[in-house]
């Protein structure tokens, strides 16, 4: 019995010790990804450039086991704490980017779109579960059949356009809040359109699948770059992503 409770606790140790190497090399893959794209992109003869770091890899495992520690209420401040320092160790030619979030403005949206799921569920749960009990019991007629064909494919619709809606509230807010030698970002980008285009996109590669229809989704990822107060003079640049 001891062997064998042993052989469990060193299987158990081994997996989660797995999972956390695996997690720690996707990180720094993510990491690597954006630095590589930044290196490579210069506006007006003047090229970015990051810091490689492995401490983005330690630094995103401790706020991963945070964050399952608290069943996903810090995720916020953990999505700051990660792009916060991939900004802030990115420059444009000598002058270092800032960036300036807070995890706790971040989180009443993330509680936002998290109720609003919840709810979502809860309502179709309180739908669907008696047309399974009835169908389970042989008693079910054509209309549970039809309620359950409606109910779990509008689920998997609703649910991934609440996240949307959270995730480009959070593109803007981040954008808003990083800066460069006094220059600002803001963006425009709107949930509505971007769902739009998504659809649209996915239209053109079933109607034509030699087509490219990346830009028809990536056009509405434009930021503009405003100058310092004390720089009136320079108007705003638009910088299409």
């Amino acid at each position: 019995a001891g062997g064998s409770l042993v052989l469990a606790l060193a299987g158990f140790s081994v997996f989660w010790i797995a999972n956390l190497v695996l997690l720690a090399l996707v990180q720094l893959a993510i990491y690597r990804m954006w630095r590589y794209r930044l290196t490579r992109t210069s506006w007006r003869g003047i090229r970015f450039n990051g810091r490689l770091v492995l401490k983005h890899a330690g630094i995103a495992l401790l706020w991963t086991f945070l964050t399952f520690l608290t069943a996903g209420i810090i995720y916020p401040w953990a999505r700051v704490a990660l792009v916060k320092y991939r900004v802030e160790n990115a420059h444009f030619g000598n002058r270092q980017f800032t960036f300036r979030a807070r995890g706790g403005k971040l989180f009443l949206r993330f509680l936002g779109m998290t109720l609003l799921g919840m709810f979502v569920i809860g309502v179709a749960l309180a739908i669907a579960v008696p047309a399974i009990i009835a169908a389970n019991s042989g008693a079910a007629d054509e209309t549970a059949g039809l309620t359950l064909l409606i109910i779990i494919p509008l689920l998997y619709l609703i649910l991934p356009i609440f996240y949307l809606w959270y995730k480009v509230w959070e593109f803007r807010y981040f954008t808003e809040s990083t800066e460069v030698g006094g220059f600002s970002f803001t963006s425009r980008l709107r949930t509505a359109p971007l769902l739009g285009a998504a659809l649209l996109s996915g239209l053109a590669s079933i109607a034509k699948p030699s087509c490219d229809p990346r830009h028809v989704f990536f056009d509405h990822f434009t930021v503009t770059c405003s100058a310092p107060r004390h720089s009136p003079h320079i108007l705003p640049l638009e910088i299409p992503l």
